[in-house]
């Protein structure tokens, strides 16, 4: 990961007391959070995943996040973060999910990869190539169709890969 995110996510997430990880993995980039973040949440549907966690300064979940009302209570719903998660779900499913999100959450931070970066197996090879395929395409007009208030493309984020056409990095905050 790169300093780029890190800062993005640390200056995303500054003001918000909670922080809900979606897709978490190994949990590595809640510790990138901002300081006012009081309680960092990971939800991971692969167990691997977390008992190999690089960070353990947050309370892990193991479940489907998509299900993510029955795995946390409401006011722990402050922020919540997707990054390099939303891709993994069919388009349809995912927009579904972005619209129960807003409605419970404060605010989202969304990075995800632009166009077509296919992807089916684990590179960490522990056996999430299902968890790991990627199962739709996603543009910035995609993106701002869900409501997010400021979409900027990173273009060439992972460089030296195949079909790199950069990451989608997006904030969308609930309006009062």
């Amino acid at each position: 990961m790169s300093k780029y995110l890190f800062d993005w996510i640390r200056n995303n997430t500054e003001g918000s007391e909670v922080v809900v990880e979606f897709g978490s993995m190994f949990c590595d980039k809640l510790s990138h959070v901002g300081s006012s973040v009081k309680n960092k949440i990971a939800i991971e549907i692969h167990k691997p995943y977390l008992d190999n966690s690089k960070y353990h300064d947050c309370d892990k979940i193991l479940g489907d996040f998509s299900q993510f009302e029955n795995l946390i209570n409401e006011p722990y719903m402050d922020c919540a973060m997707f990054i390099d998660t939303l891709e993994h779900l069919e388009k349809d499913s995912a927009i579904n999910l972005m619209s129960r999100v807003q409605k419970k959450f404060n605010k989202i931070v969304l990075m995800i990869p632009e166009g077509n970066q296919p992807q089916d197996k684990d590179v960490f090879n522990l056996g999430a190539d299902e968890f790991q395929t990627h199962r739709s395409i996603w543009n910035k007009g995609d993106i701002e169709a869900m409501g997010f208030q400021t979409v900027y493309v990173y273009e060439k984020f992972h460089p030296g890969t195949d079909n790199d056409r950069g990451c989608i990095f997006a904030v969308w905050i609930k309006e009062e």
